[in-house]
C-alpha cells in the first residue's frame, strides 16, 4: 500500500520542480511583466525598465536615468491546482482523527495523474537594469544590466509492464533537466535628428537606433543518462543496494556549461505625437550556445525580426493636454517575419496586441497600470502598482499554446 511516504515524495517533487520550460525555444532577452501582460506588443513602446531588452532604441525615450531591480516568479495554473490539492490532502491526513491514515489508490492515482499529465512547475529569476542619462546634446545614451533565470523540465518515461496502476508504475523513470542562465548585456542608442519624413505639420521626425550585446552563460544538468525509477525514489536508494542513497545534489552535474555572444539591434521613431513605429532584430544570425561536453546538443536561438506600432489616443484627441498621471496606449507587433522560428507562417502566429491604461490614486501617491492583450490569440492581462516613489508590484497572466502562466514580481525602480 502506498502511504504518507508517497505523499511526501509528491510534495518534495513539487518543490524540486522550480520552473517549467515550455518545450519551445525562447528568446534570451528577459520578457518583463509589462510586455507579457500586453501580449508581447512592446517593440514600439520600450520606454521603461524593460525596454532595453525589447528594443534598445527605446532608451532614447526615457526621460532620464533609470535604475530597476526585480525579483520574479512564474508558475502554471496546473502547478497551482496541484499544490492546492496536495496541501488539502496533507491537511486531511494530519488531522488527529485521521492520524496514520494510508493513501487510498484513488487518492494516489489522482496525485500521480496530476504529476504526470499536466504542465507543472515554477520559474524564478532576477533582473537588474540601468540606463544612464543622455549625453552629447541628449543624442546618445548607454545602458547595461544582467538577469539570472532558472528553469527545469520534469517528466515521466514509462517503463513498467502494462499490468495497470499501481504495479506498472514502479519501474517508470522520472527524468529532469535543469537550465540556469546568467546573461549580462550592454546597450547603446543614438538619435538622428530630422531624418524621417512624415505627413505631420512638424515636418521630419527623429530616428533612434540601438544595439545590445549580450553574453550568455548557461548551465545544464540532467539525469537522462542515469534516471531514477519510482521504486528507487520511494525507497530512497538506487537499485537493491540500500547503501547507494539517492543524493540529488551529487547527481546534478554543474560542469555542463555553455556560452555565446548575441546581438540585438533596434530602431524607433515617432511619426506623430501620438504614433510610434519600431523594429527589432533579436539574436542577429542566431545565438549559438556551445557546451563543453558532447553529451548535450548545442542550443541555437533563432534570429527573430519584429516590427511594432504604438498609438497614444489621448494625444490625438487632445494634443494640447499633457497629463502624465493619465494615459492610454494601444500597441501591435508582428514577430518572426523572417520565418526562422519554425512556427506556422499564419498571421495568428505572428500577431501580438496590447492595451494599457495608466492613472494615479490618493493624490498621486499610488500609480496604477491596467493592461490586457492577445499573445498570438491567447489572452493576457495584468496590473502594476507603483507607490512610495520606488516600490512596484506586478501581477500578470500570460497565455500561450503550452499553458497559462501566473506571474508575480517585486521591483525597486528609480
Amino acid at each position: 500500500m502506498f502511504n504518507k511516504r508517497l505523499l511526501f515524495f509528491v510534495l518534495a517533487s513539487i518543490s524540486f520542480i522550480f520552473t517549467l520550460s515550455a518545450y519551445a525555444t525562447e528568446n534570451l532577452f528577459y520578457r518583463g511583466m509589462r510586455p507579457m501582460s500586453m501580449g508581447g506588443a512592446f517593440t514600439a513602446i520600450a520606454d521603461d525598465e524593460y525596454g532595453r531588452n525589447w528594443n534598445p532604441a527605446g532608451m532614447m525615450f526615457l526621460p532620464g536615468m533609470n535604475l530597476s531591480f526585480q525579483l520574479y516568479g512564474r508558475g502554471t495554473q496546473d502547478t497551482i491546482n496541484m499544490v492546492t490539492d496536495s496541501i488539502d490532502l496533507a491537511k486531511e491526513i494530519q488531522k488527529p482523527a485521521n492520524k496514520g491514515k494510508e493513501l487510498t489508490l484513488p487518492e494516489t492515482q489522482t496525485l500521480l495523474n496530476n504529476f504526470a499529465g499536466n504542465k507543472i512547475g515554477l520559474r524564478i529569476g532576477a533582473d537588474l537594469d540601468m540606463v544612464l542619462p543622455k549625453i552629447r546634446k541628449k543624442k546618445m545614451t548607454f545602458g547595461f544590466g544582467a538577469y539570472a533565470d532558472a528553469k527545469s523540465n520534469l517528466w515521466i518515461r514509462e517503463q513498467g509492464l502494462p499490468i495497470g496502476f499501481p504495479l506498472g508504475l514502479v519501474n517508470d523513470q522520472v527524468l529532469y533537466e535543469i537550465t540556469a542562465d546568467i546573461v549580462p548585456s550592454f546597450s547603446g542608442a543614438y538619435r538622428f535628428e530630422n531624418v524621417v519624413p512624415t505627413f505631420d505639420k512638424g515636418g521630419k521626425r527623429d530616428l533612434s537606433v540601438g544595439l545590445t550585446v549580450k553574453y550568455v552563460n548557461r548551465i545544464k544538468a540532467s539525469n537522462e543518462k542515469n534516471p531514477y525509477t519510482f521504486q528507487e525514489l520511494f525507497n530512497g536508494y538506487r537499485g537493491n543496494d540500500s547503501t547507494q542513497t539517492i543524493d540529488f545534489a551529487k547527481d546534478i552535474d554543474l560542469d555542463t556549461r555553455g556560452s555565446s555572444i548575441g546581438f540585438d539591434i533596434g530602431a524607433l521613431t515617432s511619426l506623430t505625437d501620438y504614433l510610434r513605429l519600431g523594429m527589432t532584430i533579436h539574436d542577429i544570425g542566431g545565438t549559438n550556445i556551445s557546451y563543453n561536453t558532447t553529451s548535450i546538443t548545442n542550443d541555437k536561438i533563432p534570429m527573430n525580426v519584429r516590427i511594432g506600432t504604438a498609438l497614444y489616443p489621448l494625444k490625438y484627441l487632445r494634443p494640447d493636454s499633457q497629463n502624465k498621471f493619465f494615459n492610454v496606449i494601444l500597441s501591435a507587433d508582428l514577430d518572426n517575419l523572417n520565418g526562422d522560428s519554425g512556427r506556422s507562417s499564419s498571421l495568428s502566429d505572428k500577431l501580438h496586441l496590447g492595451a494599457e491604461m495608466q492613472f494615479s490614486l490618493f493624490k498621486n501617491f499610488l500609480f496604477v497600470q491596467l493592461r490586457g492583450g492577445s499573445n498570438q490569440g491567447f489572452p493576457t492581462y495584468g496590473v502594476t502598482l507603483h507607490g512610495l516613489w520606488i516600490f512596484q508590484l506586478d501581477y500578470t497572466v500570460y497565455g500561450d499554446e503550452f499553458a497559462d502562466y501566473q506571474n508575480a514580481a517585486f521591483s525597486i525602480v528609480f
